[in-house]
């Protein structure tokens, strides 16, 4: 699929919830093994929200795909368990002090599931083949300046300029077989732990345990993904025994969790940001207009009906789990303000239109509690749910005035302005000052430097709003009893190669 501004990613999460009498506890892993084990050693079946796009790991955008990406391909360093920097593909690597050359040395013996060695030139070719105008990985890609092959296993890449988020950046960017990327869409070719065996689109997918992984070997032999966007019906399969786990459930649902098969699976902490983004033209574009919506939306009631009570009402971009968090107060629910905002704006009898995609029932309860707030100062809010492709296609395009989302701030701060801000930077919001923060920021790796810097910014997001952070979303899975070694990650990712029927 083509996208208009590489800079763009669609980042929608799953649903994922908490109801506080069902929880594992704090650990974020499943070790309780029953007798009613989940499956044979063998298969394991899981429900996603929503099914992917395609198989190619340098355009799909949907999130859903995060689960299963790490499964067929390798990166060259990926995310830990609390999103810290880990080796993958380089075993090890340094880092000029200015943050402008960073050497890998690739692991010895590594093969792709083709047969084809990873060597540093693979890498390389992969990474440059991500680079191109439709990956959304071009913007940090782009910032190379050579890639130097050194031998068969050493990889030099020098910067245009400092980029202290790189690391981060590679972390995730999936590195494809040579000679796959224009069959990629349908069948990928990676040197992860498992192998694509086949895809039947909105219907299900199947991978197999690949016998010449590089790492340690997975705990299952077959992994199939069916997606079941209703949670109803994929908490009757998971009672019914033909799932074993669901990746997310909403709170609305959660009751219906049989919890003598079943148990619940929390996140430790949540890098899951829900916000609002405007597109700030037209009456848009005026900041009191902005600021009289922020007044109106009652965020305490919001966390109560689409959250279940629980994740964090934030004001600023940054969770508060990042180095670079500061607590700042925003919009309090006052109608009185946002009523005495609009009238100052010169703006009344307003109507305007938020897109919501569909399966992602906590944007679109969030959206209605808004609806019901500006009924009361005479803002007429359309509430659009759309098919999560049609959604897609207006995010992209920015056919549309206001969008919820969701994101994952991914381990390093920059993360939410090189891929949220950037593309507002860009398009509909101007602000100068934030561009040359932003390069400020990269240009350092003293984490106090950035965090400053980064305080900065979050200020001018909360006063001129370009988008409305709402909360961080709890993450949860439901998994039968029996199954283990699941764990969630911030970003509320599986560690799917891990689990076993017990």
């Amino acid at each position: 699929m083509g996208i208009k501004r590489p800079s763009r990613l669609a980042v929608l999460a799953g649903p994922v919830f908490c109801v506080s009498a069902l929880l594992v506890g704090a650990s974020g892993t499943v070790t309780e093994a029953t007798a009613d084990a989940a499956a044979t050693s063998s298969t394991i079946t899981i429900a996603t929200q929503a099914d992917i796009n395609n198989f190619d790991p340098s355009t799909e955008q949907l999130n859903v795909f995060e689960s299963i990406k790490p499964l067929l391909f390798s990166n060259v360093v990926k995310f830990g368990p609390s999103l810290n920097i880990e080796p993958d593909l380089a075993s090890s690597w340094t880092v000029s002090p200015n943050a402008t050359v960073f050497t890998f040395t690739v692991r010895s013996g590594a093969t792709f599931q083709n047969g084809d060695p990873v060597t540093a030139a693979a890498v390389a070719g992969s990474l440059q083949h991500s680079e191109h105008a439709t990956s959304v990985f071009a913007p940090d890609l782009l910032r190379v300046k050579t890639w130097q092959v050194i031998g068969t296993n050493t990889l030099k890449v020098t910067l245009k300029a400092p980029y202290a988020a790189f690391l981060s950046a590679l972390a995730d960017i999936s590195i494809e077989a040579p000679g796959t990327y224009t069959t990629a869409r349908s069948k990928p070719v990676g040197s992860g732990p498992y192998e694509f065996v086949s895809w039947t689109p909105n219907k299900q997918l199947v991978l197999k345990a690949w016998s010449g992984y590089w790492g340690p070997k997975p705990a299952t032999q077959n992994l199939i993904f069916e997606p079941i966007p209703d949670p109803q019906v994929a908490l009757a399969d998971l009672d019914a025994g033909s799932v074993q786990a669901i990746v997310s459930v909403p709170a609305t649902d959660v009751h219906a969790v049989n919890k003598s098969r079943a148990s619940v699976v929390v996140a430790r902490s949540s890098d899951q940001l829900a916000l609002f983004e405007f597109h700030s033209v037209g009456v848009l574009a005026n900041v009191k207009v902005k600021q009289a919506l922020a007044y109106a939306l009652n965020k305490p009631a919001v966390q109560a009906i689409a959250y279940g009570g629980q994740g964090q009402i934030v004001w600023n971009p940054i969770p508060p789990s990042s180095w670079a968090y500061s607590n700042i107060t925003g919009y309090p629910y006052n109608l009185a303000k946002a009523k005495a905002l609009l009238a100052a704006a010169g703006e009344s009898n307003l109507t305007l239109t938020v897109i919501v995609p569909a399966g992602y029932p906590e944007g679109t309860q969030t959206a209605d509690v808004w609806q019901q707030e500006l009924r009361q100062i005479g803002v007429k809010l359309n509430v659009d749910v759309e098919q999560i492709s049609v959604w897609l296609d207006q995010y992209v395009k920015e056919n549309y005035q206001i969008t919820w989302n969701v994101f994952d701030v991914k381990g390093d701060p920059d993360s939410f302005y090189s891929i949220i801000m950037d593309a507002h930077l860009a398009s509909d919001y101007h602000n100068p000052t934030m561009l040359s923060e932003q390069a400020q920021a990269l240009a350092t790796s003293n984490e106090k430097a950035r965090a400053a810097i980064y305080n900065k910014m979050d200020n001018t997001v909360v006063d001129q709003l370009p988008v409305l952070p709402i909360q961080t979303e709890p993450i949860y899975s439901v998994v039968k009893k029996g199954l283990q070694g699941w764990t969630l990650n911030p970003l509320g990712w599986p560690t799917l190669a891990t689990v076993s029927a017990g």
